[in-house]
C-alpha cells in the first residue's frame, strides 16, 4: 500500500567539532508534521553512498515517492551532496541511482538539496531533472548556513517546506504538472529568493 506524500530527508553525518550538540534538521521536521501539520516526514542519517543506496531502494522511499519531497540536509558544493567529511555523490552519481526504476523515477516528485552551493551547475541539475524525471529542484547557489544563529537559510527552509504543504497561500500539489501549479511554485520561488537574497536560492521547475 503507497503512503501519502511525505518529505523524505536524507541527512547527512559530519564533524561540527567542539558543540555540544550536532545540529540536526529534525526539529524542524517535527515541527511540520506536529506543528503545523503541513507534512508527514521520514529521516534518516546517511554517511555513505552504500547507505544512500540501500535507503532509496527500500520500501519506504518507494512507498511514499509520488508527490513526495526527496530532501537532502548536508552539506554540498557545486553539483555535489557531501554525505560525510570523508564522502561525496555527485550529480552524475545521483543520476544512476534514482534513474529508471519501474516506478518512474522521481516522477511526480520534488528533490530539494539543503546544501551549500549545490545549485551551481545549472546545466548538471537540468539533466538531472530530464533523465530522474523530477518535477522540480531547489537548493542554494550560496552558502545556505542554515545552523547558525544569524543566519536566515533555517528559515528560508521552514517557509519552503510549509508553503508546499497543505493549506497555504500558494497551495502547490506537488506533482500536479497543470501550468497554474507549475507558476505558482516558480512564483513561491522568486519570492523567497528575494526575500533571502544573499542565500541565492533556486527552484527549477520542470516544463
Amino acid at each position: 500500500m503507497r503512503l501519502r506524500e511525505r518529505i523524505y530527508c536524507i541527512e547527512g553525518i559530519h564533524d561540527w567539532g567542539r558543540r555540544a550538540i550536532e545540529p540536526s534538521v529534525e526539529p524542524m521536521l517535527q515541527l511540520l508534521q506536529y506543528g503545523i501539520g503541513s507534512w508527514e516526514y521520514i529521516r534518516r542519517d546517511c554517511a555513505t553512498e552504500s547507505e544512500f543506496k540501500w535507503y532509496i531502494q527500500n520500501e519506504w522511499w518507494k512507498r511514499c515517492k509520488r508527490g513526495s519531497i526527496l530532501y537532502f540536509s548536508s552539506r554540498g558544493s557545486p553539483g555535489v551532496v557531501s554525505l560525510s567529511n570523508n564522502e561525496n555523490i555527485d550529480i552524475g552519481q545521483l543520476e544512476l541511482l534514482l534513474d529508471g526504476d519501474e516506478e518512474g523515477g522521481l516522477e511526480q516528485c520534488i528533490v530539494h538539496f539543503g546544501g551549500c552551493r549545490t545549485m551551481r551547475d545549472k546545466k548538471r541539475i537540468q539533466s538531472f531533472m530530464k533523465k530522474t524525471g523530477a518535477w522540480a529542484v531547489s537548493g542554494y547557489g550560496e552558502e545556505s548556513g542554515w545552523t547558525g544563529v544569524a543566519d536566515n537559510g533555517l528559515a528560508l527552509e521552514f517557509m519552503y517546506l510549509s508553503c508546499l504543504g497543505k493549506g497555504e497561500p500558494y497551495d502547490i500539489e506537488i506533482g500536479n504538472n497543470r501550468g497554474d501549479h507549475r507558476k505558482r511554485l516558480k512564483d513561491l520561488g522568486r519570492d523567497l529568493a528575494k526575500r533571502f537574497e544573499p542565500l541565492d536560492f533556486k527552484i527549477l521547475v520542470r516544463e
